[in-house]
């Protein structure tokens, strides 16, 4: 669509990378989130690509955050695989509010049982610890390193061809 010009619907294409993760097409779900990535469809991972932060905004399905937590460990992978003792663990942030609105009491608990649920269905379990609450009263979780390694152990063949930006 792109190529041709035709605008894309960026709702509709979170909606079908959302179903498309529910009923396990896994493949399907990570190209198009992949395109709608460098698409602007999700906040630009630039800022975040081999950082130890990552920021998830609160609107997002279980789906895609636990697409954008697969992008994030291959990102961090040589400091998943090699911990060192002195170095800051992997931190999520769920951000409470979009660009142009805010997210209200009730959705940002929502959010945060999605965030939970998306650690659980990752293949194997990502384990994610509610660690704080920062100034802007967002949810900081860390991610667990050995559920981290466990899961690099099991996928990295597959992620990093797929998650690795050319």
């Amino acid at each position: 669509m792109a190529s041709k010009n035709i605008p894309i619907n960026f709702v509709e294409l979170r909606a079908l990378i959302t179903a498309l993760g529910r009923n396990c097409l896994w493949l399907k779900a990570r190209s198009h989130y992949k395109n709608a990535l460098s698409m602007g469809c999700y906040p630009p991972l630039e800022g975040n690509l081999y950082c130890r932060l990552l920021s998830i905004p609160c609107y997002l399905s279980e789906i895609e955050m636990l697409l954008a937590l697969e992008v994030f460990i291959v990102a961090n992978a040589s400091n998943i695989q090699s911990p060192c003792a002195s170095s800051p663990k992997l931190q999520i942030v769920l951000k409470r509010y979009r660009e142009d609105r805010g997210c209200k009491r009730k959705d940002y608990k929502t959010a945060v049982k999605r965030m939970m649920a998306a650690a659980r269905i990752s293949n194997p379990k990502l384990l994610v610890k509610l660690m704080t609450v920062n100034v802007a009263m967002e949810q900081v979780f860390t991610l667990d390193q050995g559920s981290a390694q466990k899961w690099l152990k099991e996928n990295m063949k597959w992620a990093a061809k797929v998650w690795l930006f050319q």
